[in-house]
């Protein structure tokens, strides 16, 4: 069970020891007589409390934690391997991994989030007062509620009022602060206003001038890291995304015990004439039996993939604009068209599942429901975090509709379905070849017709337990990739960089 944070008692005898100040505009001369007198009353309860003998970190993002995978693997790595007293201050929401959940050293400290600012008012207004509304819950987490940090992690986006919050919260507390850069703000604020907005200019401009005032940073690519120097001067250290070890192939066995518990959801049709509904019976010729999943069977305790099962396709979104999901359904059409007018068809039916939660679900669900398939059908679910993997390795085929709304980043949910060996088509962008190479490790695409293609492709003579040559031929070169894990990764490139800012 989570230990109870609370304001800390002062203590002259255990305080944690001050490094030696250097010339910097986040340090600042705790013992000058004038700061002491304005913030000893704070402050000097922030120390850390007798017994605490590690450094404390705190991780900020204003956002759900639990929806952050990248957040969460830095929050276990700052615990685990650099050993720190973790302090994470964020939106509650999804569950957080269990390796957060049981750790003593991490300490969550929710903000309340209200979304209701865009009902009463213009989105332009909406979006002030609820920076406003941020900058002082996140302001009052950072005075009044945690103990004194040796560094601070943000995560970026969202900037504003983050940035600039960290920002002065470092200055007057002594803080390093360093920029974890996902994305950047002013382009996904872009995506739902225009370049030319004052918003966007106002997000621009804080990005790119608070964001040079911190110690250290860390960016997702190496087209980001060359953009954030070209263009505003910062030098930053590319932390690849890269799988936990929880993220690996399933045996037949693992899918099974996913399959089974999410049968409830398989068995609920989404459209007219689905194709995954009575499956159970059809293809067995017996009645609905306890221990038979739409792809598994298991008969005295030996589970095998069944023969005639579909192909589980799987794609993980947010449900946001920077993501065009009408091209999976697009697809799919054009997919189920083709079966349709072959005389003798060797393809699988596709089993799409679609997994996240975002503002636009809603839309494409009753999209889902309006459509025809035979040859297709989509299921929507959210998943346990530890369900994901599972569901991830169980899968025959990855999807990504992700293109980025600066064309810098890329989308960890390939990362995570690469460290299950599962091949992924992925949207065509700018910098997605730093991950994805086309038909080593999977497909590209920009059109609905060129991701039905590979579907076409990538299942041709299909059955249940055999994979098809030219997706086996993928999974393979993923299997002997043998891909650099979270761990050790973070080990390598971030910890190098949490040392240095605080020598």
């Amino acid at each position: 069970m989570r230990k109870t944070i609370c304001m800390y008692e002062p203590s002259s005898t255990h305080s944690k020891p001050q490094l030696e100040p250097k010339p910097s505009l986040f340090l600042y001369n705790t013992r000058a007589p004038a700061f002491r007198s304005l913030t000893s009353i704070v402050y000097d309860m922030k120390e850390n409390p007798a017994g605490m003998a590690r450094p404390v970190c705190w991780v900020v993002v204003l956002g759900d934690f639990g929806r952050s995978p990248r957040m969460q693997y830095h929050t276990v790595s700052m615990s685990k391997t650099a050993g720190y007293e973790v302090h994470v201050v964020a939106y509650s929401g999804a569950a957080v991994l269990p390796s957060i959940a049981m750790d003593p050293a991490v300490h969550i400290h929710s903000i309340t989030s209200l979304s209701s600012y865009r009902k009463y008012f213009p989105r332009a207004l909406a979006l002030i007062l609820k920076a406003a509304h941020q900058a002082l819950a996140l302001l009052w987490a950072m005075l009044f509620r945690l103990p004194a940090a040796e560094v601070v992690l943000m995560q970026c986006p969202p900037a504003v009022p983050t940035i600039m919050l960290c920002v002065l919260t470092c200055w007057l507390r002594g803080s390093k602060l360093i920029i974890d850069w996902h994305n950047f703000a002013f382009s996904l604020l872009a995506l739902s206003l225009t370049d030319s907005h004052p918003l966007v200019r106002v997000s621009l401009w804080c990005e790119r001038n608070f964001g040079r005032m911190a110690h250290q940073h860390l960016c997702v690519t190496r087209a980001m890291k060359k953009y954030l120097k070209s263009s505003w001067g910062i030098s930053a250290t590319v932390l690849y995304d890269c799988p936990s070890n929880s993220f690996h192939a399933a045996s037949a066995l693992e899918a099974h015990k996913l399959f089974m518990k999410l049968r409830p959801v398989i068995d609920e049709p989404m459209h007219a004439g689905d194709c995954c509904i009575g499956e159970y019976m059809a293809a067995e010729g017996q009645d609905y039996p306890a221990e038979l999943s739409i792809c598994t069977r298991a008969v005295n305790e030996s589970v095998t993939w069944r023969l005639q099962r579909p192909a589980v396709v799987v794609s993980s979104t947010s449900w946001t604009q920077d993501e065009d999901f009408s091209i999976l359904l697009s697809a799919a059409e054009e997919y189920n068209r083709q079966c349709c007018a072959m005389a003798s068809c060797t393809l699988p039916r596709l089993l799409i599942i679609v997994t996240g939660r975002g503002p636009q679900k809603d839309y494409y669900c009753r999209q889902m429901a309006s459509m025809k398939l035979e040859w297709a059908a989509f299921r929507t679910v959210w998943l346990e975090p530890e369900d994901y993997p599972t569901l991830l390795g169980s899968a025959d085929l990855g999807v990504s509709l992700h293109t980025s709304s600066s064309g810098l980043d890329l989308p960890m949910k390939v990362v995570d379905m690469f460290g299950c060996d599962l091949p992924v088509c992925s949207a065509d962008y700018s910098c997605i070849q730093e991950l994805v190479t086309p038909d080593v490790n999977g497909r590209l695409f920009r059109t609905a017709d060129e991701l039905a293609g590979h579907f076409l492709d990538l299942f041709e003579c299909w059955n249940g337990q055999d994979t098809p040559a030219a997706l086996a031929a993928l999974r393979s070169n993923l299997v002997a990739s043998k891909r650099i894990r979270w761990d050790d990764n973070w080990r390598l490139h971030a910890l190098p960089v949490i040392k240095s800012s605080v020598d």
